[in-house]
């Protein structure tokens, strides 16, 4: 994996350019647009976003199984991670939260530890805001590109009993074809409505629900975890709302 350039986008649409403005950095897989979109749109005023991308080299068919945070940090994911800084993110944030899975607490401390302004992970505030509610019967939505054994990783990192309930977004007949963990890369990013999300979400929960978690950064669900908020009245902890609340409230 490595970085081959930065790009940055900043949100001005809240406030004008002032002293006082706060920025969070977000670091986000190259061809992954979700991330920065839904945290740009939900941002109060006064935040912007910068974000920069990283190269997530995958063959089709491979299944991302996590990487030490020394060979995740080349010096191009260095040069980006500065680039970020120089851009004035006060604070900046590893929107890939299948890093955080696969590599566990221990990479979230490790790559924290190499960025020289405040730094978290997208897995580190999914953990912290499940961990502030306290779902006693938690559902588990997960990306049609989660495979059984990314699920598995995802629960365990999260802390979640490996019996949670648990529904896969289903993309339809249509996509029922090839491998999994290829369907992000194959454009399935781009094809979860949000009124079908919300179906299969209010389909799946019980009567004993009381959160939503859906992890994946990729993962579209800002409409539709409003939608299940207030049809249900239960919180939806996605893993991009999860960035912008660990960042608001810390920093």
């Amino acid at each position: 994996m490595n970085a081959v350039s930065a790009v940055t986008t900043v949100n001005t649409t809240h406030a004008p350019l002032a002293s006082a403005v706060r920025r969070l950095g977000i670091l986000v897989v190259h061809n992954d647009p979700v991330p920065e979109a839904e945290i740009w749109r939900a941002a109060p005023a006064g935040v912007e976003i910068v974000t920069g991308r990283f190269q997530l080299h995958r063959e089709p068919g491979q299944e991302y199984v996590g990487e030490k945070v020394d060979t995740f940090l080349t010096p191009a994911v260095r040069r980006t991670i500065a680039d970020l800084i120089d851009a004035g993110a006060d604070a900046l944030a590893l929107g890939f939260v299948s890093a955080s899975v696969f590599g566990g607490p221990e990479f979230d401390t490790a790559f924290t530890a190499e960025v020289p302004v405040p730094a978290f992970t997208a897995g580190q505030a999914l953990r912290h805001r499940i961990d502030e509610l306290a779902p006693a019967r938690p559902l588990l939505v997960a990306p049609p590109w989660f495979t059984d054994d990314t699920i598995a990783a995802a629960k365990t990192y999260l802390g979640l009993d490996p019996q949670t309930a648990t529904r896969r977004f289903d993309l339809g007949p249509e996509w029922a074809t090839g491998a999994r963990q290829d369907l992000f890369d194959r454009g399935a990013k781009n094809h979860v409505p949000d009124t079908a999300l919300r179906d299969q979400i209010l389909a799946a929960a019980t009567p004993a629900t009381d959160a939503v978690v859906i992890p994946g950064s990729g993962f579209r669900t800002l409409a539709a975890a409003a939608d299940v908020t207030r049809s249900l009245g239960i919180p939806v902890i996605s893993a991009n709302s999860a960035v912008l609340e660990y960042y608001l409230s810390t920093w």
